[in-house]
């Protein structure tokens, strides 16, 4: 079995690199701690690929698709930290074969990678019950502001100008905000933003 893991989290990584190592006897494992590693690295046919979100300056969930779509021999597991119920949603909604929480012990990303060699998926019961609870679209102070620049009909750079912050810190930001609130482009997110009060309930 080949076993290619992506974090930008040196202790992660070795954590998961030694428990897996010992799980399964043989097993190949890589690591990738920035996205151009993991698709340097991609092509060379893994059974499955341990995958965090928050992936450095990126969303993983922008390329889940295009993985899956260049790579469907690779089951995709990821374990991460997110506890947002729109950004679960959004990623469950990609088609992602597993998904395990971070604030879990390791022997649940062991329990994952064995039911995924075994052609089932699998999603922890913390993962699910976050899921499945209310929760309102809950922003952070420099993605409200992002917000309402966009609202303000203003470009990337623009913004970037105006909060003294990278293009790239404010690409991710956009993108946290779609995650967030499952709009598909600027003019949904416009039109979610007023429809449900997001900066008045702020």
């Amino acid at each position: 079995m080949k076993v290619l893991i992506a974090d930008d989290h040196q202790l992660i990584l070795e954590g998961l690199t030694t428990s897996i190592s010992k799980a399964f006897d043989g097993c190949i494992i890589e690591n990738a701690i920035d996205k151009n590693k993991l698709f340097a690295l991609l092509p060379q046919r893994w059974d499955i690929l341990v995958l965090d979100i928050r992936f450095g300056e990126h969303n993983a969930a922008d390329f889940i698709s295009e993985i899956r779509d260049n790579y469907s021999q690779t089951k995709i597991l990821v374990v991460s930290s997110i506890s947002d119920k729109h950004l679960i949603n959004q990623i469950l909604n990609l088609d992602v074969h597993g998904f395990v929480s971070k604030s879990e012990s390791t022997l649940e990303v062991i329990s994952a990678i064995r039911s995924l060699t075994e052609g089932e998926n699998y999603f922890s019961k913390l993962i699910l019950q976050q899921e499945e609870a209310t929760q309102e679209v809950i922003l952070t102070p420099k993605e409200k502001q992002v917000l309402q620049l966009i609202m303000e009909e203003k470009s990337t750079k623009q913004i970037a100008d105006d909060m003294h912050l990278s293009p790239k810190t404010i690409e991710l930001h956009r993108s946290n905000l779609f995650l967030k609130t499952g709009a598909k482009n600027v003019a949904g997110l416009v039109k979610i933003a007023i429809t449900q009060n997001i900066l008045d309930n702020q």
